[in-house]
């Protein structure tokens, strides 16, 4: 089927700059005539529908400070400057408010979590090359960095994996299992029954978003673009879409993109790249607050991440870009 539509396609495109980079390389042998480079694959990247996705508190936030129809608005509009505007005190009260919500669904499922501590939130589907379970490998690491008295972290979990997917039903079970073990209850949720409704929560309420795919194998991914408008940070492998989000200053990056050809050294590797950015950067920003309580370096991090990937990574920007880089095309072409 693959190959009866790229064959038969007028154009053809990938869902990041990254996935149609790939799939230049993959589909090379198509046109033999072309350098791999040449490949007539472009990249169109994904984007999310914002008021789906938004949260309300949030959103009432936005509509207070930035101008009408804001969010409609383009990346190169000068409306995304007056997040700049808002207040440290009422963005952090906002937070707290959607973080407030995914602590309420992890109870309405028997664990009992800390609304004032730092949320990181991983759901989506249990495909292995996600790897789900990275952020386990190392029982030691994880415990000291859940149970730091001063500090304290917890994990949210979501997914589902395929019912033939049974590596991907072995990461589900243990991070179950893990949420039911007494020693590390308080830090740890699994919310089962993924579904929309599960998901917008825990992409508006999560402080920090983790995605570790396996690199190269991530076309786009979604879930971390909803993140932004509700003023989360990501924290990602280079892959997909973060690859064109990620700057220094608007969430972190796990690596630097690179490919290994032993997945048990990508894993370990990336795993203790993982804990040391956690330890090292994530903890400490957030906990590192003003006179008011307020953590003023993570606020820069989300007025940035929320002003200037939110735009960027919207459906209005995608079905714009579509119809100029190949639906206009066609039709001319066609007439």
């Amino acid at each position: 089927m693959a190959l009866l539509a790229l064959r038969g396609a007028q154009h053809l495109n990938g869902v990041s700059q990254l996935h149609a980079e790939v799939s230049r390389g993959m589909w090379s042998s198509l046109f033999p005539d072309r350098q791999v480079e040449d490949v007539p694959i472009i990249g169109i990247t994904n984007g999310i529908h914002l008021p789906t996705w938004i949260g309300r508190g949030v959103q009432a936030l936005l509509d207070r400070y930035l101008d009408a129809g804001w969010i409609w608005r383009s990346e190169e509009d000068p409306v995304w400057e007056k997040v700049g505007s808002i207040p440290s005190t009422e963005l952090f009260a906002a937070r707290w408010a959607c973080r407030r919500a995914v602590v309420g669904l992890a109870a309405n499922h028997g664990f009992k979590l800390n609304p004032d501590a730092l949320t990181i939130c991983f759901a989506r589907r249990f495909a292995t090359y996600k790897r789900a379970t990275l952020l386990l490998s190392d029982r030691a690491r994880l415990r000291a960095l859940l149970f730091d008295p001063e500090r304290p972290v917890q994990l949210v979990f979501a997914g589902k994996a395929h019912p033939r997917d049974f590596p991907g039903q072995g990461f589900l079970a243990e991070i179950v299992a893990l949420s039911r073990d007494p020693e590390f209850a308080g830090h740890v949720a699994f919310i089962p029954g993924y579904d929309m409704a599960v998901g917008r929560v825990m992409v508006q309420g999560a402080d920090v978003w983790l995605n570790t795919p396996r690199r190269p194998k991530e076309a786009s991914g979604t879930s971390g673009m909803k993140v932004c408008v509700n003023g989360g940070l990501n924290l990602s492998i280079l892959d997909g879409w973060w690859v064109e989000g990620y700057e220094p200053g608007r969430g972190w990056a796990i690596g630097q993109g690179e490919l290994y050809e032993d997945v048990a050294v990508a894993d370990q590797t990336e795993a203790q790249a993982l804990y040391t950015i956690l330890e090292e950067q994530v903890v400490p920003l957030f906990y590192d607050r003003a006179a008011n309580g307020v953590p003023e370096g993570w606020i820069a991090q989300m007025r940035r991440s929320m002003s200037e990937l939110t735009p960027r990574f919207s459906t209005h920007r995608m079905v714009r870009e579509y119809a100029e880089r190949l639906y206009q095309v066609s039709a001319r072409v066609s007439s």
